[in-house]
């Protein structure tokens, strides 16, 4: 990495812990110096939470109602789509879905039709938000900093972005309590590719706050691993102990590079898993090799059995790294029946 890149990365990150040092006002409390760590992002969820500000009201699309929100984030402003059932809510609130969305190559472009116009979340997860809306959960989608209008473009890169995302995503669950039509007991989480390793992040931070959550085809293995394997997934590789390896040298350099200190174990999910509170739904195509490989899949599950964690994996033909057809329909089908199955009341909770 040139000295320009560097000093471009490590400006913002650098203002960014200044402020925490020198205890700025900001939207949470005591936003801890490494806020990559489990630890750091459990500190976050318990800070107290930011309420959603109305943007503006979108078309109803098939009686679901779809409003824009804005919410803060480490002090920057940052925006959601949220979509509510047809019909009048149940008496204790709409469920309430948060989809964590995957790796975006051009995270300014995230949900922007071809004239610049911002259509949120966009084409690629148009599908998800509206299966579960029509199946009766208000869906919450964020737009992690640096994606569409969301300030933080300067987070949204490299091989350490979803360690910002899951912050994100942790004070946008915790934001849901300003929604006067969102069941407070009733709240779920969905994630996919990238999206699922900050799920991951976020429910362990979040707790039993969480009470069910999802990933599909996720990159839920550990970050040293995982850009080893994108070192070498490409043809004609010969590989040793003292070769160079792009995507672990990136990694390495992105570390080096953060202004607090920071080890992967710290930050890890799959390192805390014996504390995880939230049952997990894990969906996979087994010829998925290029994006999230399946196998990754794979090892969360045998992780979550050794840990005697519950957790329902299934696998899928093909290698479609976004379900379609069938499979589409499958996989919603089984996560609206888990989390349905998994619905409290009020007088439950008492």
């Amino acid at each position: 990495m040139g000295s320009s890149a560097l000093h471009k990365l490590l400006s913002p990150l650098l203002l960014f812990t200044a402020s925490i040092m020198a205890h700025e006002p900001s939207t949470v409390d005591s936003i801890p110096v490494n806020p990559f760590s489990v630890s750091g992002l459990r500190q976050l969820a318990d800070a107290d939470p930011v309420a959603f500000t109305l943007e503006h009201n979108r078309e109803t699309l098939d009686g679901i109602q779809q409003q824009v929100f804005s919410f803060r984030v480490d002090g920057l402003l940052q925006f959601a789509l949220v979509l509510q059932p047809e019909g009048a809510a149940p008496d204790n609130g709409w469920p309430a879905l948060l989809i964590n969305h995957g790796h975006h190559p051009n995270p300014p472009q995230y949900g922007r039709i071809a004239s610049g116009k911002t259509d949120r979340p966009g084409d690629y997860y148009r599908a998800l938000p509206l299966a579960f809306a029509r199946q009766g959960f208000l869906v919450l989608v964020p737009d992690f900093r640096g994606h569409n209008d969301s300030e933080g473009a300067e987070f949204a890169h490299g091989p350490l972005e979803s360690n910002w995302y899951s912050r994100d995503s942790i004070v946008a669950f915790r934001a849901i309590d300003s929604l006067s039509q969102a069941s407070r007991q009733n709240r779920f989480m969905w994630g996919h590719s990238m999206g699922g390793a900050v799920t991951l992040r976020a429910i362990l931070a979040l707790g039993n706050r969480v009470r069910a959550a999802s990933i599909w085809s996720s990159t839920t293995t550990d970050t040293h691993k995982g850009a080893l394997y994108y070192s070498l997934n490409h043809p004609d590789i010969e590989d040793n102990l003292s070769a160079q390896k792009a995507a672990l040298n990136t990694l390495q350099s992105d570390i080096i590079a953060l202004p607090f200190d920071y080890h992967s174990d710290q930050g890890d999910a799959s390192r805390f898993l014996n504390q995880l509170e939230t049952p997990l739904n894990i969906h996979h195509s087994v010829l998925d090799l290029t994006s999230t490989p399946y196998h990754w899949s794979v090892e969360l599950a045998g992780k979550l059995f050794t840990q005697n964690q519950p957790y329902n994996f299934y696998s899928y033909k093909g290698d479609r790294h976004l379900f379609e057809g069938e499979n589409l329909s499958v996989a919603t089908l089984r996560d609206v029946a888990f989390f349905k199955s998994l619905l409290t009341t009020e007088d439950d909770m008492n």
